[in-house]
């Protein structure tokens, strides 16, 4: 169950998360191929001393000259044994981070997105992942954000004092107040809109924390 919202205040005690690093990246667009063929980059990274991988396993597709995701998964992979796996569709494109602790514990950030034509993009879905005893569990969703109140577009996530911040991103587009643009959209109304540039602004955040006591995450909605 990944709904867990305790009611303790977060302190920066026990685990604490430290850094965000990439380990995979799949781009919708994987430049021109006609024949739709070739391999597609695959990864692997050390995971609480542990060689893992994450591998596409992704249908391909030609438009205008370009090869396409047509949709599949990911697999996670620990030796020769697939541990979990999570569903691309197509167009999709998808980041992966490791997230490093203060300890040797880690977890990993999983996320799909989609490209619109005007250089913007739409969060999909996110795992939040990690390992206990022989196998792995997924902490969160998307569909925690979305319980949590995060109104977004997109999402960025950033370790931010110990925690796993993920920021909402509203895309804007009509000209506002003062020469600045605010985001289109109901769903952001009666929420307080930090202009990030011309372009973006961030609506709210949930901080994802580890809980000691539980040995899962709690969560908190930061406006």
């Amino acid at each position: 169950m990944f709904l867990y919202a305790p009611t303790q205040t977060w302190a920066q005690e026990g685990v604490w998360l430290k850094s965000l690093i990439p380990v995979f990246r799949i781009e919708n667009k994987t430049g021109l191929d006609e024949n739709c063929t070739g391999d597609l980059m695959w990864s692997n990274f050390t995971y609480e001393d542990e060689v893992l991988g994450l591998e596409p396993e992704l249908r391909m597709y030609n438009a205008g000259g370009c090869r396409k995701n047509g949709g599949g998964r990911i697999k996670l992979i620990a030796g020769n044994k697939e541990c979990m796996s999570f569903p691309v569709n197509q167009d999709e494109s998808v980041k992966a981070d490791l997230i490093q602790t203060n300890q040797k514990k880690a977890f990993l950030l999983i996320r799909t997105y989609k490209d619109s034509a005007n250089g913007s993009s739409s969060c999909k879905n996110m795992w939040l992942i990690g390992k206990t005893g022989d196998g792995f569990v997924t902490y969160a969703t998307k569909a925690t954000l979305d319980q949590a109140g995060l109104v977004y577009d997109d999402i960025v996530p950033k370790v931010h004092d110990g925690q796993l911040e993920i920021m909402s991103i509203a895309r804007c587009y009509a000209m506002g107040v003062n020469g600045t643009r605010g985001p289109i959209g109901e769903k952001y109304r009666g929420h307080k809109i930090h202009i990030l540039d011309s372009w973006y602004a961030a609506a709210n955040s949930v901080y994802f924390f580890w809980d000691e006591n539980a040995q899962w995450f709690g969560f908190r909605l930061v406006e």
